[in-house]
């Protein structure tokens, strides 16, 4: 078996064709899984000359994703993951930038500049396609292309290896111990990179993948009190909405959460409601990556882990920046080679983000690189002071950032949302008289909820905008 999705597909519709590998909004069994794969590659290599291009996938949902992605790897090119909500502007610029001269998509674009690759998408089962001859790629060779803001929080374009994919999709399977028939709830965009891998892994290893249409807190909810699940992929804002609600009592047996930093208090608040294991995962998309396992809610709160078994993970002594290395690593950021050289060089990935490391081989974090305020000289960490206002429990949500006063100096500046019948100004007055000079809040905002992007981070571009009422704190 060539070592890719696509021909796990195969060998499972061979050996247990008629299990369910994908459900939630329709079943569909292994068998059928691999003829759309089959059906929808042979048409894509009647359309191209030759193999190895770059074909960016536009789907309007999860399952057309899936049958587009495995087409693609079958026909031997290469798959551009990418956010199809995404302005026009946007995504033509990002298609322009890597070179992606093809699309596939449930219905062609016009305002697209890539070439559309049509697809007859109600030709699914091939009877018999033993004299057709899919290439073959081998393991380092480009699998695909992959959008994210990963470690420097702007958006670029990685390359990754056939290698690459392939070790990170045997690192889960070991990690979770996933398995033939193991179910996996994905209610995420499949073209993020968290529910990307996951889906991959849970569909090589034989498992079964839920689906969602609906991808709000309440849809999850209501999801997994009628369907029996191994494993749900929840993201630190969905947790933090689930947390708030008290009409649900039935969670997956296992919840695996990242995308972004998660408060120990609401990992402890959703373990007391729903009892289940909780697995935090901190990672990036370039390839380094630590998980925790139960019992380090209790033994080892804070931490994000121990790194995954194919990393290498450690910190610098000057900074207490991550870096290590790892089989998953990334192979470029395309058209940006100082980029590249400045995260992936001397063999190790550096990340953005900053921690310590204890004697027991945990990590923690303490912040990220671009998000450190600098006050009088001295480092403030946005972390620290969120874990102080949250520790109130008369927040909702928050997000530590830096503004400038008059004088053009950067000071501490906070979004809240609170919660009803407490008086922000007493609040950010009574926590201040607990931290150093340079730490104290000088400035806050007052939102309706924190903007996160689809990953679950928050966009503090979107708090300094102008219309949003700022306070002053003495």
């Amino acid at each position: 078996m060539r070592m890719n999705l696509s021909e796990a597909i195969a060998t499972w519709a061979n050996r247990r064709g008629d299990a369910i590998a994908l459900t939630g909004v329709k079943d569909i069994t292994y068998k059928e899984l691999d003829n759309y794969a089959r059906s929808y590659a042979q048409q894509i290599m009647e359309v191209l000359p030759y193999y190895s291009q770059k074909i960016a996938i536009l789907a309007h949902d999860n399952i057309s994703f899936i049958f587009f992605l495995l087409s693609i790897i079958r026909s031997g090119n290469a798959f551009v993951l990418i956010n199809p909500m995404l302005s026009t502007n946007q995504i033509n610029k990002s298609l322009d930038e890597i070179k992606c001269e093809y699309y596939i998509s449930n219905s062609p674009r016009s305002d697209i500049h890539a070439k559309y690759i049509p697809i007859d998408l109600h030709t699914t089962f091939v009877d018999n396609d033993s004299e057709t001859i899919y290439p073959n790629i081998g393991i380092t060779a480009d699998a695909g292309v992959i959008f994210s803001s990963g470690t420097t929080g702007e958006p670029k374009a990685l390359m990754r290896s056939s290698y690459s994919i392939l070790s990170e999709t045997i690192q889960w399977i070991i990690e979770l111990q996933l398995h033939i028939g193991t179910s996996f709830l994905i209610p995420r965009p499949l073209y993020y990179t968290g529910g990307f891998i996951l889906m991959y892994a849970s569909l090589f290893s034989g498992g079964r993948v839920d689906l969602l249409d609906d991808l709000s807190y309440i849809s999850v909810l209501e999801y997994v009190q009628n369907v029996s699940v191994d494993w749900a992929f929840i993201v630190p804002s969905v947790i933090r909405e689930i947390n708030a609600t008290n009409s649900y009592s039935h969670m997956a047996k296992n919840v695996l959460t990242m995308g972004s930093p998660i408060f120990h208090s609401d990992k402890i608040a959703f373990y007391n409601k729903f009892k289940c294991n909780l697995i935090e995962v901190w990672g990036n998309s370039e390839g380094l990556g630590t998980i925790t396992e139960p019992s380090d809610l209790f033994e080892h709160p804070f931490s994000i882990g121990k790194p995954f078994f194919t990393d290498y993970l450690n910190v610098t002594n000057n900074e207490g920046q991550l870096f290590g290395i790892s089989d998953n690593e990334f192979s470029e950021y395309i058209g940006q080679p100082e980029l590249t050289q400045m995260v992936l060089h001397e063999g190790y990935i550096y990340s953005e983000d900053l921690g310590y490391k204890d004697e027991n081989g945990y990590f923690y974090l303490t912040g990220r690189m671009r998000d450190i305020i600098v006050v009088d000289g001295v480092k403030v960490f946005p972390s620290d002071i969120e874990r102080e206002l949250l520790s109130t429990k008369k927040i909702y949500d928050c997000a530590v950032f830096s503004t400038r006063d008059d004088n053009g100096n950067d000071i501490v500046s906070a979004a809240l949302v609170m919660k009803e019948d407490h008086i922000p100004y007493q609040l950010i007055c009574s926590i201040n008289s607990n931290l150093a000079p340079h730490e104290r809040i000088r400035r806050y905002i007052l939102l309706n909820a924190i903007p996160r992007n689809h990953g679950g981070k928050i966009d503090k571009k979107v708090l300094v905008v102008p219309s949003i009422e700022i306070y002053e704190v003495e």
